[in-house]
């Protein structure tokens, strides 16, 4: 009979932890972004569509993802923001179809660089406060294998959007092989959009 208990004891144990490891394999990834020695938090940062229009052929959009309060202005400076101790800018052009939809953005830093005219591009430009000091880094064509950003589940002002990245990135301090990127973002869409 204690044989019988604990094989049921044993045999309830797996099934458990099995369970939990499925359970934590269903769990999205933490929301950070990691470059190089710089690792910021995204959990609580709101994510603003600044601008959209044509392209080429195309249609095009751009997002910023902030800690802080986005103002106004192209983005690329701190005093676009309130607030602020990190931006993330995410520009995003689609070579097909009349609305913007998700799907799979190749980096580019150069967009007519790429020569398939039907392929989707991104850009992607981030700078951060850390120890008083100004840390900037960006896409460059010569850094990577053009990995796409995923951008997925809503575009729209007040739809979740999901961002996920993981590649290589340089700075002007770069020598020439870049440094590993990785972020996840999941946020609801702000429009911040010039008359809208």
């Amino acid at each position: 009979m204690k044989k019988i208990l604990l094989y049921a004891f044993v045999l309830f144990s797996v099934t458990v932890s099995s369970c939990s490891s499925d359970d934590d394999d269903k769990k999205e990834p933490s929301q950070t972004l990691s470059i190089n020695d710089t690792e910021v938090s995204l959990e609580n940062a709101n994510v603003y569509l600044v601008s959209d229009g044509s392209y080429g052929d195309g249609i095009y959009r751009k997002y910023i993802i902030t800690d802080g309060e986005y103002v106004d202005g192209y983005g690329y400076s701190f005093n676009n923001y309130d607030e602020a101790t990190y931006f993330l800018i995410i520009e995003l052009a689609q070579m097909q179809g009349e609305t913007f939809s998700t799907g799979k953005f190749p980096v580019w830093y150069n967009w007519e660089s790429d020569t398939d005219p039907e392929s989707n591009y991104s850009n992607i430009y981030f700078s951060a406060i850390t120890s008083g000091q100004e840390v900037i880094y960006f896409n460059q064509d010569s850094v990577g294998d053009h990995e796409p950003i995923n951008l997925s589940e809503g575009t729209e002002p007040g739809e979740t959007i999901h961002f996920k990245y993981s590649g290589k990135l340089t700075s002007n301090d770069d020598e020439g092989d870049g440094f590993p990127g990785v972020f996840y973002f999941t946020g609801n869409v702000i429009d911040a959009r010039p008359g809208h």
